[in-house]
């Protein structure tokens, strides 16, 4: 798990100076995640979002390729969507209201099969013929908020990002729909990156 203090990149005095989750301008606004080291083939992304919240939400970027290993967009024409090495390979529409993104990828070595949740409730499944995430050090760090450019930063995420659950395995369906709207202790199986925006104060 890591803590909200090793982020890097944003002011988090001024992002959570209402102690209700972690806000972004839209305009420069982004966080570096230095220590989250996903290794296996089948994992989980969970974003707990603010209302009408849009951009990048999460990412990963291979730096040599200029390519997104995983890209998870929020409300970007109207849809949350997936991006990995060859392009958008998920998309569905987004919902405006505060709501929990979860998406699920089941990798075999030379594809991923990819599952999208809102609030615990599957709306979209797909394939990407990426392989499995590689963590390296041709990587750009995990980062919150934008996307990179080569070396350039952009596609700011507006809005606030409230909860951030990353696990090292396919949550199923009932594990989502039980624990979508439940406050985690940090210590559940599986769990690798857990960042709770509404818990802490500046």
């Amino acid at each position: 798990n890591g803590t909200v203090r090793e982020l890097s990149g944003i002011d988090l005095s001024e992002a959570l100076k209402t102690n209700w989750g972690l806000k972004f301008d839209g305009v420069n606004d982004y966080a570096e995640i230095p220590n989250l080291n996903v290794t296996t083939q089948d994992y989980t992304i969970e974003i707990k979002l603010g209302s009408n919240s849009s951009g990048t939400i999460i990412g990963l970027m291979r730096t040599s390729s200029n390519t997104n290993q995983i890209l998870i967009d929020a409300n970007y024409r109207g849809n949350s969507e997936v991006w990995m090495s060859e392009g958008l390979v998920l998309s569905t529409s987004a919902l405006a209201d505060d709501h929990m993104l979860s998406i699920t990828a089941d990798g075999n070595g030379s594809t991923t099969s990819l599952k999208a949740y809102q609030n615990g409730s599957q709306v979209k499944s797909s394939t990407s013929n990426s392989s499995v995430l590689q963590n390296d050090p041709d990587n750009h760090p995990w980062v919150l908020g934008t996307d990179w450019d080569g070396n350039i930063t952009s596609d700011f995420f507006s809005g606030t990002i409230h909860e951030v659950r990353v696990w090292n395995d396919i949550r199923s369906d009932a594990e989502i729909e039980e624990n979508y709207n439940k406050r985690l202790t940090g210590l559940e199986d599986g769990l690798i990156g857990h960042w709770d925006f509404d818990s802490i104060s500046p």
